[in-house]
């Protein structure tokens, strides 16, 4: 069809059908509403921790690339329960200056096992209520293995290396009303980093 709607397309959702001969579409128009709060390295990478939050559609737009064909993400939300207890909110701290560090170190190290074009990582801080974003990953490749395999090794080697602490905030009615917790995965790093330096 060259870019051009045939007669009688009727748009799903709509009670009214559109006619149109000859018309191109037009190119999609992203809404960019939060450019000021990002920032793009001269690789490709941005990173950040931060109060707000966190927007995945953001984090699309900024990886996006007219060079790439896929965009995978990953997006880490608050549960409202944890071994029986029920969760009313996350509490998020960082060491922000090595966080930072660390997120970068990531990227680098996505970019050496996989031909991705753009990398994208924000970590919430303070309070995250039960449903909402505490973590949000969008890597663009030209080809969606690598884009997915570079998302969930980002989301893995974030949690083992990543100096971020949560607290779990639990209902009153819970005999223990909050536990400051450290990944699993944080842990075995700290362990391997040990036994390595000795």
């Amino acid at each position: 069809m060259d870019g051009k709607l045939g007669s009688g397309l009727a748009f799903a959702g709509c009670a009214v059908a559109a006619f149109i001969v000859g018309v191109k579409l037009a190119p999609q128009v992203r809404k960019w509403k939060n450019k000021d709060k990002y920032q793009i390295d001269e690789a490709g990478d941005h990173v950040a921790v931060r109060f707000d939050v966190l927007s995945i559609s953001d984090l699309v737009t900024l990886v996006s690339d007219p060079g790439t064909g896929a965009i995978s993400t990953f997006s880490g939300t608050t549960r409202d329960n944890f071994e029986g207890k029920e969760v009313v909110r996350l509490e998020y701290e960082c060491y922000e200056s090595m966080a930072l560090k660390e997120l970068k170190n990531l990227c680098s190290s996505i970019r050496a096992k996989w031909d991705v074009k753009k990398i994208a990582i924000e970590h919430r801080l303070g309070l995250c209520p039960v449903e909402e974003s505490s973590v949000i990953i969008a890597v663009s490749a030209v080809h969606r293995g690598e884009s997915l395999e570079a998302v969930k090794y980002a989301i893995n080697t974030l949690k083992a290396t990543v100096p971020i602490w949560k607290k779990e905030v639990y209902n009153n009615n819970e005999s223990v009303k909050a536990v400051w917790k450290e990944n699993k995965e944080f842990s075995k790093a700290k362990f391997k980093i040990k036994q390595d330096s000795s």
